[in-house]
């Protein structure tokens, strides 16, 4: 009986010291209690289950300039295409060779402007074609309007269509036209 009555006086005692000493941090510990609690690690729990993707982290800077490449081989050497017109005539006066034109169109396809189509004997639509008018002795001719020196031109498969405002005067210069692939 007297073992029972120990062991309730020390359990009510241990009840009342747990209400009465709350241990809340590591500090309240004495370091050399805390060293004699240590004990052995145990084995290693089971692998837990993948969490979620996080988000992507933010763009990384620019690694340095990789060392040159080797120089690849030499290309094919430019398509040289060019005609010098004669819009009045309709000739072709200098040419890269098989280039021919035909006649000066007022109006069409577009109201207000000459058009003069100069065929190439291959097709360039993948090429860019430029046309000036004609230069004598460094003077470019004029034909009597205010917009002599402008031409335009577009593509077609093996023809360039050469337009030029209507001038007051209703004249279409000599002119060049040069294809470059």
């Amino acid at each position: 009986m007297s073992t029972l009555a120990v062991f309730l006086v020390l359990a009510g005692g241990s009840a009342w010291a747990a209400k009465q000493y709350l241990i809340t941090s590591k500090q309240q510990i004495s370091p050399s209690v805390l060293k004699a609690l240590k004990g052995r690690t145990g084995k290693r729990g089971p692998i837990g289950k993948p969490g979620a993707a996080g988000s992507n982290g933010p763009a990384g800077s620019n690694g340095p300039a990789g060392p040159s490449g080797p120089s690849g081989p030499a290309g094919a050497p430019a398509t040289k295409l060019f005609a010098q017109i004669d819009p009045d005539t309709a000739s072709v006066n200098q040419q890269s060779g098989g280039v021919s034109v035909g006649a000066v169109v007022q109006n069409e396809p577009v109201a207000g402007y000459f058009q003069v189509s100069v065929a190439f004997p291959q097709d360039i639509e993948s090429c860019v074609a430029q046309a000036a008018l004609q230069a004598e002795n460094g003077v470019t001719q004029t034909g009597g309007g205010t917009d002599d020196h402008a031409l335009h031109t577009t593509i077609d498969q093996n023809i360039v269509r050469v337009y030029r405002p209507i001038t007051t005067g209703g004249f279409f210069p000599s002119f060049s036209v040069v294809v470059f692939c």
